[in-house]
């Protein structure tokens, strides 16, 4: 995994460097999400998905949805509310995903990882008694990557 994300950052820089291709693909990705904004929103939600469960950040991904849909829309107000209702879509199933895969398919992984970390156990001692409250301080707090905080729940005694 570590290879392949090595491979794509070099990738990236050299092309930055060269012909572009990237950067042309996002231009024509662009172009496509503002005439077809409703396909184009569900490729958005799609993307978000897929970048969640890969932890990428979602702030990038945030604006580009809402440049790309919300220059779709001859109202921008319009545009900018459909985009976060496609970002905040995308961002739930993204997190339903690597819930469940942190729970089920990547179970002992993440277990070995959270053993590594004894405020892991004394969290999980307390979601017990107070999931929601605990769960949505979690959440809101900017120390701990909502990704990794959705792997991290998929181990937790949360039912």
């Amino acid at each position: 995994v570590g290879a392949s994300l090595l491979s794509c950052m070099v990738y990236v820089i050299l092309d930055s460097f060269g012909d572009q291709k990237i950067e042309a693909f996002l231009l024509h990705f662009l172009e496509w999400v503002q005439q077809n904004p409703y396909q184009g929103a569900l490729a958005v939600i799609l993307c978000y998905v897929i970048a969640t469960v890969l932890f990428v950040p979602g702030s990038i991904l945030s604006l580009g949805a809402g440049f790309a849909i919300g220059r779709a829309f001859e109202n921008a107000t319009v545009g900018v509310l459909f985009a976060t209702a496609c970002v905040f879509v995308g961002a739930s199933i993204g997190s339903i995903c690597s819930f469940l895969l942190g729970r089920y398919l990547f179970r002992q992984c993440v277990l070995r990882l959270a053993a590594t970390y004894p405020i892991f156990q004394a969290v999980d001692r307390a979601l017990e008694d107070n999931g929601l409250k605990i769960m949505i301080l979690m959440r809101l707090s900017p120390l701990i990557p909502y990704n990794a905080l959705d792997y991290l729940s998929g181990v937790t005694s949360i039912p």
